[in-house]
């Protein structure tokens, strides 16, 4: 038999799809940079080191793939 794989009993869904166009600058606010690091990141980071047993997972808008993986 394989390895068990763990399945985490914590998902946490992060919905990040938003435009923030009230924030201005054309930019969603999920990926505006805060002391060096994106709202999004900061989020996540901050989720991880709370529940470091959790599975993040993040939604976000069909056209900022890349803003995502820049974040």
């Amino acid at each position: 038999m394989g390895a068990a794989h763990h399945i985490p009993s914590i998902a946490i869904l992060i919905v990040a799809g938003g435009r923030g166009a009230r924030a201005g600058d054309g930019l969603p606010k999920q990926y505006r940079p805060i002391a060096g690091m994106t709202l999004l990141a900061r989020t996540l980071h901050g989720l991880h080191m709370a529940m470091p047993q959790a599975a993040l997972k993040v939604v976000i808008h069909k056209d900022d793939l890349d803003h995502y993986a820049a974040s």
